[in-house]
This record gives structure tokens, sequence and C-alpha cells, in this order.
């Protein structure tokens, strides 16, 4: 018999599963779940751990079969989806199925030897693996690492041996699950009812609630693409936002007020200045109001003017901040200000005073970085990866993929504005919940319309395959500039596409901010 295709994603794991009542990482949760989904390849094979004076316990045997050669007792358990392993003794020829690997610490002394052996491609937490399939089929939540299963970093290892999702239910207005997604569909008088079975069950990240028809329904992705919600508003969406990777930040970043990371930096240009702090993995100084001033002030690191990330580089007098979000109304200029003196001054500093004051971004200031903690480690790290109009050949890629190459600077008249359009392709190495993007754009003209989008797809990225996380009207995207973006709402995919129009850039660097949902590679937090 041919074994079935490999199952790699969570979601498509439970795509046709009914709804599991036993607690992940049992022995009884694996029952259930191989009861309803294929195993991979690898599942068919066993591995030799060789001969032992140990056995099983009682509470670990599955079956036993006299009489039998050792190939056999092997080919017993390979067409039982419940047995991990074996334990064969050669001088009766017993046979021993096992529910869980035979491994030291769970095994009993024995008068005689015996041989054992484990099923390959399924693991609970702390034993071997070769890929993360190998974990996740087993454990959702569980990741292979350095050749053992382990709970990804956005998830908490239970008692019972399984990984439990942290972070808190949000709402995602316009959007929905993938229906493939949906654990199971219950009761539920409110929406906080709704949301508290999501925060109890391991396997959701997702909810919608309908207090018309009092339904809850619990889903085990997020956000995967954009075809929006019930047009009839009926339903209301939230989604798990996981908490980010943190690492340790960079080594001249100083702790001031208890939760804020900041370096200070001699004077140079702003577009300068947004750059060297993306390099070290956090944004330029936004100046709000949110506690950090006093802090920065206590640090001797505001006695001089400093630049402030925030510019209206984009759109005259539509000033954002350089986390992407907007100005607000807190923020206090200096009087007459700003007034776009002869009308070259689309940056900004922060006086002694206190007070701000619209500058010319070619000016040299001193600046302050801001740490971004989550920020993950871009796949496109000092590589030029712009894709773009019809010209594209493999030779011209730099790893001689089409979907990663750099094209030479395009002509100012194109005959289509589809000809005009830019697309930038970065694979994430594994599916991770995003919650901001940083790009730091490379030489070239500014852009309109951009849109960031997380697919599960490397060549779509329409609404039925991919996720919007920030759509950029107007020239957000500046020459030689940094800037974080944050998502409206958590997404979910393993490929970032950022398309727009009307752009020639000859590089991007592309960082995110979120967790990883699966896969072998985690991208590390560190500096872009």
């Amino acid at each position: 018999m041919v074994p079935p295709a490999a199952v790699v994603a969570l979601a498509a794991l439970l795509a046709a599963a009914p709804a599991l009542s036993a607690e992940p990482g049992t022995v009884e949760f694996l029952a259930e779940r191989l009861a309803t989904v294929r195993l991979p390849p690898d599942a068919y094979r066993m591995e030799e751990l060789g001969e032992s004076n140990e056995t099983l316990p009682a509470d670990l045997v599955l079956a036993t079969k006299g009489g039998v050669l050792e190939p056999s007792c092997r080919h017993l358990c390979l067409s039982r989806p419940d047995c991990l392993g074996t334990a064969y003794r050669p001088s009766d020829q017993q046979c021993l199925l096992s529910v869980r690997r035979p491994a030291p610490g769970r095994l009993e002394p024995a008068a005689e030897p015996w041989v054992l052996a484990a099923r390959r491609g399924l693991a609970f937490l702390d034993e071997p693996c070769q890929r993360t399939t190998d974990c996740s089929l087993v454990v959702p939540g569980s990741f292979c690492s350095a050749g053992l299963c382990a709970c990804l970093e956005a998830f908490n290892r239970t008692e019972a041996g399984g990984c439990r999702p942290l972070g808190e239910l949000v709402p995602a207005d316009g959007v929905r699950p993938a229906d493939d997604a949906l654990i199971r569909e219950e009761a539920a008088a409110e929406l906080a009812d709704c949301s508290a079975a999501c925060q109890g069950d391991a396997l959701c990240l997702a909810v919608e609630f309908s207090a018309v028809s009092s339904t809850c329904r619990l889903y085990s992705a997020g956000i995967t693409d954009d075809l929006g919600a019930d047009p009839s508003g009926e339903w209301r969406t939230l989604v798990r936002r996981l908490p980010t990777a943190t690492g340790p930040p960079p080594a001249d970043f100083v702790q001031l007020g208890g939760q804020w990371w900041f370096s200070k930096h001699a004077a140079v240009q702003y577009r300068q200045a947004t750059r060297d702090c993306a390099s070290l993995g956090g944004i330029l100084y936004h100046g709000r109001e949110d506690g950090t001033r006093a802090a920065l002030a206590a640090a001797q690191m505001l006695d001089e003017r400093i630049f402030l990330g925030l510019d209206d580089t984009g759109i005259e007098g539509e000033f954002v901040y350089s986390d992407g979000e907007p100005l607000d109304n807190l923020t206090t200029w200096h009087s007459g200000e700003p007034n776009n003196f002869r009308g070259s001054e689309d940056c900004s500093e922060l006086r002694t005073s206190g007070l701000l004051n619209d500058i010319g971004c070619g000016t040299n200031r001193p600046y302050v970085c801001m740490w971004q903690p989550g920020i993950l480690r871009s796949a496109a790290r000092g590589r030029p990866v712009w894709a773009s109009w019809g010209t594209t050949t493999a030779a011209r890629a730099v790893d001689g993929d089409m979907d990663t190459w750099s094209g030479p600077t395009l002509p100012d008249e194109v005959d289509s504005l589809e000809e005009q359009r830019q697309h930038l392709t970065v694979d994430l190495g594994a599916t991770h919940q995003v919650t901001a993007v940083l790009l730091v754009t490379g030489a070239g003209r500014s852009a309109a319309d951009t849109t960031i989008y997380l697919s599960s797809s490397r060549e779509r990225h329409d609404a039925a395959a991919a996720a919007v996380c920030r759509r950029l009207p107007g020239q957000y995207m500046r020459h030689r500039m940094a800037r974080l973006y944050r998502c409206r709402h958590p997404v979910q995919g393993r490929y970032l596409h950022l398309v727009t129009d009307r752009l020639r850039v000859s590089w991007t660097e592309v960082a995110v901010i979120g967790a990883q949902l699966d896969g072998d590679q985690a991208l590390q937090p560190e500096q872009m």
C-alpha cells in the first residue's frame, strides 16, 4: 500500500476532523487525532533503538502478540496508527506494541534482553524528531528544535504535555477565518462565553460569534485570506494575538522606565537615522507622550535637539510616526509650527523645551533609537529581492528564482499601470502570525498605493489566497527610509507579498514582528 501524502499544516490536519475531547499531548488525544488524519510517509517506517535490559511497563502496552518474528512485530505496529513503538523478546518471540516511544525513563528493568524500535514521523514533546510535522501532528503548537520536539515560543507547555497558545483575543473587523480551519461550533449566550471557550481550547486561534443565533465557532487558524466577513453583520470575528518573540536587545541599548529600550547616536540626516535604527532592530524614537519622554529626560538623552520619528514626506501635511501611525492630538508643537518653511520642512525635531518643530530632512541632528521587541530576522536580508514587470529571467535572480530577482531601473514611460507595478515576495521560512512589518527601501523613487499581504502561496496574493496586513495609500514608502507598519489585525501566512505601483527601487529590507506557527527554520529575533 502506498502511504498517503504528508500533511504539513495544522489547519489542513484539522480540516475534516470532528471536535477532539482529550487534552493535547496525551495518548488519548493522539488516538482521537490519528483516527481522523492521514499519516505522513515517514510514519510507515520504524527506527531501530537497539537491544536493552529494560522493557515496556504495563501502562504503555497497547497489545501483545506471541510467536512472531521481529519484522512481523514491527509490521503489526505500523498497521495501527496509535502504535508508536515495539519491544521484542527474541527468546520466546514475544511482541509488545507501545502507545509511546520506548525511551529511557519510561521503561522498567527486565530479566532478559529486549529489542526496541520506535515509529518514525510521530513524536511527543522532548522526543527525537527530524522535521516539525513529526511533532505538530502529535502535539499542535510544537516544532522540531535541535532534534527534539518543543513548544513554539508563543505557546505554553501544559502539565499534560501539550502546547497551548498564549495571547489575547482582539477584534478582526471585516474578515473571518477560513472554513477549513473550523474546530467546532457550540452554543454561547455572550461573546465573552465564546472567547472563554477559545481561551480554554489548546487548538483555538480565532472565533466567530453570532448574538442572533447564540452560536460560537472556534478555529485552528487566524486570518489567512481577505474574502471578508458575513455581509449581514451578524457575526463578529476575534483572533488570538500571540505574544511576539523577544530576544535580547543590542548591547548598546539601555532600559529606561522599566519597559523601554533606547540608544542615542551622533548627528546624521533623517533618512540615515531611520535606516540606522532599523539595522539595530528598532525605529527612530517617535516622541509620543506615552511616558517615554520622562525616562529619556532623566537619562539626559533630551539635553539637545534630536530628530523625532515623525514626518510628512509621503503626503504634505499628513504627519506619520515611525511606527506607521498617524499624528495624534497629544503632540505639542512650538508656536507657529509646523510651517513647512520654504516648502522644504518634512521632518521634525524635539526641542529641549519639549515642543516640536518641523525641519528639513537634510538637517543633521542627533537621534534616539527605540528597540522594537519581536522584530524577526528578514529572509531577504542583504539581498535584492524586487520582482517586476515582464522582462524577468531566472538568470537575473540572486538565487536563480524568478520570484526573487533584481532587475534594472524601469523606464519612466510604460504603457500601462500593470507594467509599472512591482512585486516583492519574501519567504519567511515557516507560517507566522504577523502583527507589523518593518520596511527599509533602497535607492529609487517614491511609491503610491502599496499593499502588504501575508499568504500561504508563494505565487498568489489575491483575496482568496492572502490576508491584507496593511494598505498604504499615497506615497508612504520613501527613498532610503525605514518605517514600521502595523497590520490592521494579526494575519497569518508564510509568504510576505509587497505590491506597489510606480515604485523604482534597487533593493529593500523586510523584517516582521510576529510569532512562528510552524516550520523547522525559526526566524530569530535580531538586528536586520
